[in-house]
């Protein structure tokens, strides 16, 4: 019979001890279980635990926070609404948590590795998918997933969400990981990975660029081998993000990271042009580009971006062929209308014209 559960972090005067044992306890009994963080609600004990302790100072100003709050440890603007109310200081508390539990995801994606795997990228009319195949590591059953490549046609999910999901083997019940490097046709995937591991961990002042699945994949699961303190923190080349932190890590923009002088810079977002934002930025400052390192080769890069802009040039030749045929539409029904009223003979074409605008779907 499957089993899983959820185990809460942040709990009322928990110590980094406590957090620890909890997490090798569900690696020791290899428990399928995710985190939840703590609320910490009026009317509760905890509740009122805090306000004895003058954590709680304003009720009505607590529970406008409380209502922001969410249950996922990493969801990105946790940090800024979460309150407190463990034995381990404000400023470690997000540090500590996450290391903990990535130790357990981390455990998880590497103890239940889909076998045998095999993938392959398919267009289809508004995105592109991510088809991948195996067989569990523990019976040896037919295994699958497939995901969105791209969200929003500005990044590549080229990790994907893997373990998140919670996926299941349908025969034993035992969970699943999809790791993309291990696939048989990414043979220079494969070789790339190893070299990305070596490289990265040489570097001691690490930006992330790119908000996407795959910086919030590397922040769930150490598969990198990172030194995570070595990350300076997280920038946005789009523009889009909004929040301080991105979880635990502040938000650079360009100029931040120049003056920070890191000695790499991950790009995450393999598709876009963040390289020669860069580059500019380090131009003007006369200053040398710091290693720029990406999740994948080459030319799988290349891939995927031209994956990226047949999608565009389909959805953009889409959108205007149906603005053409709108305005086509609204000129000739405007154009009856006016000979109607007028009392002028319609001429044939635009009566034509405006029936078949009217009858097509």
């Amino acid at each position: 019979m499957p089993a899983n559960g959820t185990f809460i972090v942040g709990c009322e005067e928990e110590t980094e001890e406590d957090l620890k044992k909890t997490i090798d306890l569900v690696i020791d009994e290899e428990i399928n279980a995710g985190e939840s963080l703590m609320y910490v609600y009026p009317g509760t004990g905890v509740y009122d635990n805090a306000c004895k302790k003058g954590l709680i100072k304003d009720e009505m100003e607590h529970l406008d926070r409380v209502t922001k709050v969410t249950a996922n440890l990493f969801s990105p603007i946790g940090k800024e609404h979460f309150f407190n109310i463990t034995n381990m200081p404000d400023n470690q508390f997000y540090d500590i948590a996450t290391r903990e539990v990535r130790r357990y995801n981390t455990f998880v994606f590497n103890r239940y590795p889909v076998q045998d795997l095999s993938c392959r990228l398919e267009t289809k009319s508004a995105g592109a998918l991510m088809i991948m195949a195996g067989k569990c590591h523990e019976c040896e059953a037919e295994a699958s997933y497939n995901y969105d490549v791209f969200a929003g046609l500005d990044y590549v999910g080229l990790l994907g969400t893997g373990v998140h999901d919670r996926l299941i083997c349908p025969e034993c019940f035992k969970q699943l990981s999809f790791n993309i490097y291990a696939c048989h046709e990414m043979k220079e995937l494969s070789e790339y990975f190893s070299f990305l591991k070596e490289r990265i961990a040489k570097r001691n002042k690490i930006v992330i660029g790119g908000i996407n699945r795959d910086a919030m994949f590397l922040l769930h699961i150490n598969l990198l081998n990172l030194d995570y303190d070595r990350i300076l923190g997280f920038t946005d080349f789009a523009g889009q993000y909004r929040g301080k932190f991105y979880v635990n890590y502040p938000m650079l923009n360009v100029g931040h990271i120049v003056d920070l002088e890191p000695d790499c810079i991950l790009l995450v977002d393999c598709v876009s042009d963040s390289q020669n934002i860069l580059k500019k930025f380090y131009k003007k400052r006369n200053m040398p580009l710091p290693e720029i390192l990406y999740l994948c080769d080459t030319h799988f890069r290349d891939s995927l971006k031209r994956i990226r802009h047949e999608i565009l040039y389909r959805s953009w030749n889409k959108l205007l062929v149906s603005s053409l045929r709108n305005r086509l539409k609204n000129k000739y029904f405007y154009l009856r209308q006016i000979c109607n009223e007028s009392n002028i003979a319609v001429p044939g074409f635009v009566a034509e014209l405006a029936e078949h605008f009217r009858n097509r779907p």
